[in-house]
């Protein structure tokens, strides 16, 4: 597990072991050993305190970068390869 953070917008492997203040049901948070897919997203301009923020299925609010442990960036899968199906040829008849 690892203390840095990312650095650009994507979906990384993270524990959360807290919560932002004001966060719903934040009293009733228990850190985990549980690894989950999170998305971090651009939140504000570059360069601003919370320009990237934490999504994390089941909460309401963006998380702070620094209340995870962090992972390896998953890797987008590539472009999905479009089929074309032959079309009938001239004259022919479908049935």
């Amino acid at each position: 597990m690892s203390r840095v953070f990312p650095t650009e917008p994507g979906f990384y492997w993270a524990v959360q072991i807290a919560v932002d203040p004001g966060t719903r049901d934040a009293d009733e948070f228990e850190p985990t050993r549980r690894w989950e897919v999170v998305e971090v997203f651009e939140n504000a301009f570059a360069g601003e305190p919370e320009h990237l923020r934490v999504f994390v299925l089941g909460v309401e609010a963006g998380q702070s970068l620094a209340n995870f442990l962090w992972g390896p960036v998953i890797v987008s899968p590539p472009p999905p390869t479009v089929l074309v199906w032959p079309t009938a040829a001239q004259g022919e008849v479908r049935s």
